[in-house]
């Protein structure tokens, strides 16, 4: 029987180089591709565009889901993150016959996908078309005109069959001469008459429950090459290679000199330094993958600078509202004149609308003044605070806003107060300081999404409770737009409506407030007490 006699260690020794060659580069390529990831943003692409970033009044998350990692997080784009209702638009315009794309949806989710726009952000174009594929029994699968403010024109109905909550499924959409045809995985889910083809910009919006986009491809006509969007990053990878691979080789060298001062022996250092850097590689995927998958898509918590930082801009939002309100409107009122203050925070300021001029309370003043007479012209003015609370608003209004004379003040407050009582507290002190200087006060609860608040926030009900408690007027403006919420694209959020949403608020809140200033002259005595 021969012996088996172990290897020289020259032998050995030159195994361990070629796996120590080969471990420098795997060593640096989990790392370089966790690199790429985590400088995955819709910013270091020009190709994509955030519909939220285009409003006069900045929207909350739009920036950080432009320049975060969670819009992108795990290669796919996420429109549910950062508040939801993103909408993301293929810059360039294409010329389509044929657009494929994956689709996951969560519990209620939908996806609109956007097409036919001439511009690629649809306030500054004409009416647009839309194919709406959806989990939510409130907003159906169906087909859409859509008007450059979001008004639904038309809507035709569409079946989706096996469509299941978090499972991807490829969707086609084909451009036909005379029609549309949608396919879902792999038969037709529905086929609509209309002849959509032609240069254009098309785009993806979410909701608020989960929505994750990946693989789009767009083949274009006319011998125009194909379109192909994952989601990566990995274009970055090769550059990021060599400095990564010379810092593992130098990792790999340092901890092989340790070895062999420690045990002495050439052959034992390089296997324990072989073994190390397997575990090693072997961590580093696990982590990547985890960071990948669990951090990426997390948010930044609120540390004590955000808390500064987020003090500091509700000082600025108020030194910018006062300017506003300092240019715009004088304290006095000219012979003739009548005014209605309102007192909110960013929705009744008007967060959401693509121009300030579109704010409900913007809309609502012509529409108040269709039907006075010359001489009762009425202004409105609005005096709401972003970011603000009801403690904050008291203030405001009882030391700014009361030197402006006026007549009404409408009060829209229920979602930002966390603490029912405090919101109780301050909604009786705001009623007494206008009741103290001859103002009448009128009460609205906010409106919020359905989709996330079918029922409003409980504290907004305390709203209701003070009204009556106090003998105010008061409209629910959450149920009298629940109704409206799927006639367009409502919400950009929860709570901040589009420029769509703002004019239906303007329509219900109308014939609400008509009779109410239109009772007497606008004054009543001063009250003493509340």
């Amino acid at each position: 029987m021969r012996r088996y006699v172990l290897p020289s260690f020259p032998v050995v020794f030159r195994v361990y180089l070629v796996a120590f060659v080969l471990l420098v580069p795997a060593l640096a390529a989990p790392w370089a591709l966790l690199a790429a990831d985590q400088e995955n943003r819709l910013s270091a692409t020009t190709r994509w565009g955030v519909s939220k970033l285009r409003t006069e009044i900045e929207l909350m998350g739009a920036q950080p889901y432009r320049d975060g990692p969670q819009a992108l997080a795990g290669n796919m784009l996420h429109l549910d993150a950062w508040h939801g209702y993103q909408e993301v638009v293929h810059r360039p315009k294409v010329t389509p016959r044929e657009v494929r794309f994956r689709l996951r949806l969560g519990e209620d989710g939908y996806l609109l996908f956007l097409f036919g726009r001439d511009s690629p952000y649809s306030h500054d174009g004409e009416a647009y078309h839309a194919v709406r594929v959806s989990l939510n029994p409130g907003k159906p699968s169906c087909w859409l005109d859509i008007s450059p403010e979001g008004e639904f024109l038309h809507r035709e109905p569409l079946s989706v069959p096996d469509l299941q909550p978090n499972q991807w499924r490829e969707f086609q959409l084909f451009f036909r001469e005379d029609h549309l045809s949608l396919m879902s995985g792999g038969k037709e889910a529905g086929r609509r008459a209309l002849d959509a083809r032609g240069p254009q910009f098309m785009g993806f919006r979410g909701g608020a429950h989960p929505c994750a986009v990946d693989d789009v491809v767009i083949m274009q006509t006319d011998g125009q090459p194909a379109i192909r969007e994952d989601f990566s990053n990995r274009r970055a990878v090769p550059g990021k290679m060599p400095r990564l691979a010379a810092w593992a080789a130098l990792f790999l060298a340092g901890l092989g000199v340790l070895f062999l001062v420690l045990l002495r022996s050439p052959r034992a250092a390089a296997a324990a330094t072989l073994s190390a850097a397997a575990t090693l590689l072997l961590c580093s995927l696990v982590y990547g993958q985890f960071e990948r998958r669990v951090t990426l898509a997390r948010y930044p918590l609120a540390d004590r600078q955000a808390l500064v930082e987020e003090a500091k801009h509700l000082t600025d939002t108020t030194h910018y509202v006062r300017h506003i309100i300092e240019k715009e409107h004088s304290r006095n009122l000219s012979p003739g004149e009548e005014r209605i203050v309102f007192l909110g925070t960013s929705q009744t300021w008007g967060v959401g609308a693509t121009l300030r001029t579109e704010t409900f309370v913007s809309r609502l003043e012509p529409l108040l003044n269709q039907n006075r007479p010359p001489d009762r012209r009425l202004l409105a003015l609005n005096g709401a605070v972003p970011g603000s609370i009801s403690p904050f608003l008291a203030g405001h209004y009882r030391d700014f806003l009361a030197g402006y004379e006026h007549s009404w003040l409408v009060v829209n407050l229920g979602v930002n107060d966390t603490d029912p009582e405090i919101l109780r507290e301050n909604l009786r002190d705001i009623v007494h300081t206008a009741r103290s200087n001859g103002v009448k006060p009128i009460f609205c609860m906010e409106a919020l999404s359905i989709e996330t608040r079918a029922d409003g926030l409980k504290r907004g009900f305390v709203v209701l409770e003070v009204a009556e408690e106090l003998g105010i007027p008061v409209f629910n403006l959450h149920e009298a737009v629940r109704n409206a919420q799927d006639d367009g694209l409502f919400w950009w959020d929860s709570v901040h409506p589009t420029s769509y949403g703002h004019r239906r608020i303007a329509e219900v809140l109308l014939p609400f407030l008509q009779p109410l200033l239109e009772d007497g002259d606008g004054t009543i005595e001063k009250e003493n007490g509340t």
